[in-house]
């Protein structure tokens, strides 16, 4: 039974799944910057604006979150699993997630912010 309201949850998956996926790029960033690649500056500018791109997002989501009194806390990681809690004003809802399904959803945000057909496994 869900406790938060339909908007409260979409803003909260959105914002758990666009941190992440920041987070992830950013992380590819400097191995693109390591990387022996001949011509690794349009890879750079492509990856630089798609994390301009999801922070700028990511910002007005937490605008959003901060009128709703919303937050997202990590909660409990297991081998195969990640839990998270989400609290809006007095009500919170967990959720636990299938690693491989978190890393799906976090790879559809990441392929929409570098602008790239969404590739279905």
């Amino acid at each position: 039974m869900r406790r938060l309201t339909s908007e409260e949850t979409k803003v909260a998956y959105r914002f758990l799944y666009l941190d992440n996926a920041i987070d992830v790029l950013e992380s590819e960033l400097k191995g693109l910057g390591d990387g022996s690649f001949k011509i690794k500056e349009a890879y750079i500018d492509k990856v630089t604006k798609a994390i301009y791109k999801g922070q700028l997002e990511r910002q007005e989501l937490k605008q959003e979150m901060q009128r709703l009194e919303m937050k997202v806390e990590h909660d409990e990681t297991t081998v195969n699993t990640i839990s998270f809690v989400f609290f809006a004003g007095k009500r919170c809802d967990c959720d636990v997630y299938y690693r491989p399904r978190l890393v799906y959803q976090i790879r559809r945000v990441i392929y929409e912010l570098l602008d790239l057909p969404i590739q279905e496994a």
